[in-house]
């Protein structure tokens, strides 16, 4: 799948369901001082767990949920390539 198409699909469903929210990662840094990340949005993942079954097997179907699941475990490196960024600055 290339072009826009899967990303607007992707944050069709994320909106209609009421799966986004806002984002803010701080990041902890003795070496490079504390700063934070924020002004983007992310998938809610409590927001996950309420959604029905039916919404969840559509998702799955669709692709959509495999997206959602990498879209939270690339978050998860986020903290890591502010370090790294800001180790490279200094």
């Amino acid at each position: 799948m290339a072009g826009t198409a899967p990303t607007r699909a992707l944050i069709d469903a994320l909106t209609a369901h009421d799966l986004l929210a806002p984002g803010r990662i701080e990041v902890t840094d003795g070496a490079y001082g504390d700063f934070a990340l924020e002004g983007f949005y992310t998938v809610a993942p409590k927001a996950m767990t309420t959604l029905p079954a039916d919404i969840l097997v559509r998702m799955n179907r669709s692709g959509l949920l495999l997206a959602i699941h990498l879209l939270q475990f690339s978050m998860a490196n986020v903290p890591v390539l502010l370090r790294k960024r800001a180790a490279a600055t200094h």
